[in-house]
């Protein structure tokens, strides 16, 4: 910086301005810029406040310092390279200072600017970019060159998601420890090493009316998300499965010209097949994790690959369930029987009461059970424990923090949302009964517009190509047809064992170490290789 910059405010903005002729990347344009306005603000507040004025990004935020990274963020949206003052060396403006006064010309330079103002930066911008500038400055090696390590995007919205997504991230971390880690993330991604931009619960909503109650929220993430990979430039940008969420984000920034991958096929073979176009326009490789997928999106013109299933590498098949009890507490003699009423706080609310109306009938028939439930998050044990206290507070139940496949494989059988609780108990081999609810206007407009196309609701159930788990959906999902399917796993052994079987071919075609082929294809994706 010009030493006269240093002690004169104004000539310090003019070297903002005028010095851009000498750097000709536009981002450390900006980084210069940035600079400059924090030696300002460090210098005299009152001067720095009439140049943000002048600048017109001078927001209502009385944190001085969270203006210097509003303004960062708004300059990242402008091409500098088609500013006026961009080729005006120092050289030229300090001539023009010397001549006019740095005040004047200071003024005569932002007005060459035109007459664009930009509206105060949000909250979650701020945090946003701040976190950007704390990514770029981690990538600098330490000669001082700007590093090489890939940026990688991700999105995920559940805790399902959480999952699948972690087992990729720590396939790519093997093979590129350096790889920037940036995006939407549940604990198990973030312990993988990806910083969240956004609490992964906000997105976490399911169901046509459920949606439409959080739309609002929902699309004002999303257009925050992508501004901020926009800014970001990342490699290749992963959505984690809720396509109605990520298709669209991704659709964004492959028009930018970011690579776009997408973790979990849409189940466009069972419902809203039209989905196939936008998929088309959205990703350049899906990664499918499931055996009958491939050559269906393929078929339709959209690259794709067979990776199997990460649960199914993660998950033991645990045949005794003694130790997962230990770990629980729960006594190790007796029949146990799991409830699993989703992850989202909507489910809960529609499932908690006949699960445990379900649990209490069973309870009179076979009077040494017990019961075990895994609450992901608070507000859904605060939600469980209402209802519990509603319909049977003397149930003899261990509630659990997490650890969802402790509780399956603790348990003689399970009684479970649909979902992916339901491949879960599969790959854990434990037989299973499924109840699922979700709003009336909901399901009257699937079943009366015949939008689903599969006989199962189950993924147990499409994979078996069988009802191995009975299905109890909407108004069948009640205690006097839950109880008795529940009591006859509890008492043909038979019955279990044949199911136990086939589980076990199944769990052996979707196991291929899913996180590392998906690593692959995502690395050969961004070295330029086809899908």
């Amino acid at each position: 910086m010009p030493a006269a910059a240093q002690d004169n405010p104004d000539a310090l903005v003019l070297a903002i301005l005028c010095d851009f002729g000498d750097r000709s990347k536009p981002q450390e344009v900006v980084t210069y810029i940035v600079h400059c306005l924090q030696e300002l603000l460090n210098a005299d507040e009152r001067r720095f406040r009439e140049h943000m004025t002048m600048l017109g990004i001078l927001s209502k935020n009385r944190d001085l310092q969270a203006q210097v990274e509003e303004a960062e963020y708004m300059l990242t949206e402008i091409d500098i390279e088609s500013l006026p003052s961009f080729n005006i060396g120092f050289e030229r403006g300090e001539e023009k200072g010397r001549e006019a006064g740095e005040a004047q010309v200071v003024r005569r330079l932002l007005s060459r600017l035109g007459s664009r103002r930009f509206p105060s930066c949000s909250v979650w911008h701020r945090k946003t970019w701040n976190a950007s500038r704390q990514w770029e400055t981690a990538t600098t090696d330490i000669d001082g060159r700007p590093g090489t390590a890939w940026k990688i995007g991700i999105v995920a919205n559940e805790h399902s998601g959480d999952r699948l997504g972690a087992a990729v991230l720590r396939a790519l971390k093997a093979r590129v420890p350096d790889a920037r880690l940036v995006g939407v993330a549940g604990p198990r991604m973030q312990a993988a090493g990806c910083k969240s931009l956004v609490p992964m619960e906000r997105l976490s909503v399911m169901g046509l009316t459920e949606v439409l109650r959080h739309l609002g929220e929902l699309l004002r993430i999303r257009g925050d998300l992508a501004e901020s990979f926009l800014a970001w430039r990342p490699d290749i940008f992963i959505g984690v499965d809720a396509p109605d969420f990520n298709l669209g984000l991704e659709r964004r920034l492959r028009k930018a010209g970011i690579r776009t991958v997408h973790l979990v096929s849409p189940t466009i073979w069972a419902w809203r097949a039209g989905r196939v176009k936008t998929i088309r326009h959205s990703v350049d490789l899906m990664l499918s994790i499931f055996p009958f997928e491939e050559a269906l999106l393929r078929e339709q013109g959209i690259p794709a690959r067979y990776i199997g299933h990460p649960l199914a590498d993660e998950i033991p098949t645990q045949s005794d369930p003694a130790p997962a009890r230990t770990r629980l507490g729960i006594p190790p003699d007796g029949q146990v029987l799991a409830l699993l009423p989703g992850s989202r706080m909507s489910e809960m609310q529609l499932l908690a009461e006949p699960f445990l109306q379900t649990a209490r009938w069973c309870l009179e028939r076979c009077p040494g059970l017990h019961f075990a439930v895994p609450l992901v998050m608070p507000t859904l044990r605060e939600c469980f424990i209402a209802a519990l206290r509603r319909e049977a507070p003397e149930l003899p139940i261990t509630l659990v923090d997490g650890r969802s496949r402790d509780v399956i494989a603790a348990a003689d059988c399970v009684l479970t949302a649909s979902g992916t609780a339901t491949l879960e108990t599969l790959l854990i081999n434990r037989p299973m009964v499924v109840g699922y609810r979700m709003s009336p206007l909901t399901y009257h407009l699937l079943s009366g517009l015949k939008l689903v196309k599969v006989p199962y609701a189950a993924m147990a159930n499409l994979l078996a190509g069988r009802e191995l788990a009975p299905e109890f959906i909407q108004d069948r999902c009640r205690v006097d047809l839950l109880g008795p399917a529940v009591l006859g796993f509890l008492r043909d052994r038979d019955r279990v064992s044949e199911i136990r079987s086939a589980y076990h071919e199944i769990r052996g075609r979707l196991g291929r170490n899913a996180g590392r082929q998906a690593a692959a294809a995502v690395l050969e994706l961004i070295n330029g290789g086809k899908p």
